[in-house]
């Protein structure tokens, strides 16, 4: 379990609308609802369905790399479709259909007004699965359709602060570990860059995720020399962390 994270993705109700954090180091959407997710659809639907290790692996996918990340919610989500979609009662996978499609009216909304590059990946991939769904429910293949929508959400979920937070910490304790001994980085940023980490961490616990991405973009540019997003400066590795 992810305190913090996931019970701020259960919530079935309406989406509201599509906001862009675009003054943060990192830019991120923010719904105005909570997207569905595979979690909670599980605790409402199928709780005493055997699904736990599949709600587990989609759980602990979040703290991967982004990629292995991808690949481990595919494989959760198409392992537990056919068990949940027996569980739903009927029309709820055309119900969750509707409201992923009120999410991207929402988007293309905002988009006319111009979204920063770094989500477009994740937003890309959100309309690839979405297509897929509606593909797989053309074809009456019910299940794949559930779990191609429930693809589709994880992809929008991955442009939100506290997703897009928990990837730059993964990526960062992997560049940490595989440089363990080697002396790349002086103490003294490697001390900075672990307190940045833990402060990510702390504020992710929390249910802060803007400040976690904060903290850990920082972290980021401690760690290597790479270019900036769009817009905005590496923080000067010599100075003191910005956050406490």
């Amino acid at each position: 379990m992810l305190p913090g994270f996931l019970a701020a993705c259960g919530d079935l109700g309406p989406l509201d609308d599509v906001s862009l954090d675009a003054d943060e180091p990192v830019p991120a959407l923010r719904f105005g609802g909570e997207l569905p997710s595979l979690p909670a659809l599980v605790r409402r639907w199928a709780p005493a369905d055997g699904l736990g290790p599949a709600v587990e692996e989609w759980e602990v996918s979040w703290s991967r790399p982004e990629e292995e990340g991808v690949r481990e919610r595919v494989a959760a989500n198409r392992a537990a479709a056919p068990s949940l979609l027996e569980a739903m009662p009927p029309g709820e996978t055309l119900r969750l259909a509707r409201k992923v499609d009120d999410v991207f009216a929402a988007l293309d909304e905002l988009a006319g007004r111009g979204l920063p590059a770094g989500i477009e990946g994740p937003l890309s991939d959100a309309r690839d699965a979405r297509e897929e769904a509606r593909l797989r429910g053309e074809r009456g293949e019910e299940a794949l359709q559930l779990a191609h929508l429930l693809e589709t959400t994880d992809h929008l979920r991955r442009t939100t602060p506290g997703a897009m937070a928990r990837v730059l910490v993964s990526g960062v304790e992997e560049e940490l570990r595989r440089n363990s001994g080697v002396p790349s980085y002086s103490e003294e940023r490697r001390t900075r860059i672990e307190r940045l980490l833990a402060g990510a961490r702390e504020a992710l616990a929390t249910d802060e995720p803007a400040l976690a991405l904060r903290r850990a973009w920082y972290a980021a540019g401690l760690l290597e020399d790479a270019p900036p997003p769009p817009g905005h400066a590496v923080p000067d590795p010599d100075a003191a962390p910005p956050f406490p």
